[in-house]
């Protein structure tokens, strides 16, 4: 008998996960002067990439932990969003141009969801399910 739902930990981490990314999104879509608009000086090749990633990653997240039974899709799910944080972190550290992360609270929000999607990516390839036998 397991002592800790790893599988719910990681859906319902998964969830806010997505939420979240789902909320900055529309909120970069058009609510933002860093966002898309007419003349932002955000506006890039590799953030619109970003923001399509997000869109679909988090839709993709949230089909998963609602409408199949598998954690294995659910991890690369998480490691995916993972990378993509990864990434606008390292865009704005090393100085790129027009970074995704356009201000400190961006920075820190990216961060915490790269912490967070780490977080469940590890506890879901942890989890005695995942390890094979």
């Amino acid at each position: 008998m397991a002592l800790v739902d790893i599988e719910g930990i990681v859906n319902n981490g998964g969830m806010l996960l997505a939420v979240i990314v789902l909320g900055e999104s529309f909120a970069l879509s058009g609510l933002t002067s860093h966002g898309i608009r007419m003349g932002s000086d955000w506006i890039s090749p590799e953030n619109i990439l970003l923001l399509a990633s997000d869109y679909t990653l988090a839709i993709l997240l949230l089909y998963l932990i609602y409408f199949t039974n598998s954690t294995l899709a659910i991890c690369f799910a998480l490691g995916a969003l993972g990378l993509t944080h990864l990434f606008r972190c390292v865009q704005r550290s090393v100085g790129m141009p027009r970074p995704f992360c356009a201000s400190m609270p961006m920075v820190l929000l990216n961060m915490g969801k790269l912490v967070l999607a780490v977080a469940l990516w590890g506890i879901c390839f942890a989890s005695k399910g995942m390890l094979p036998v």
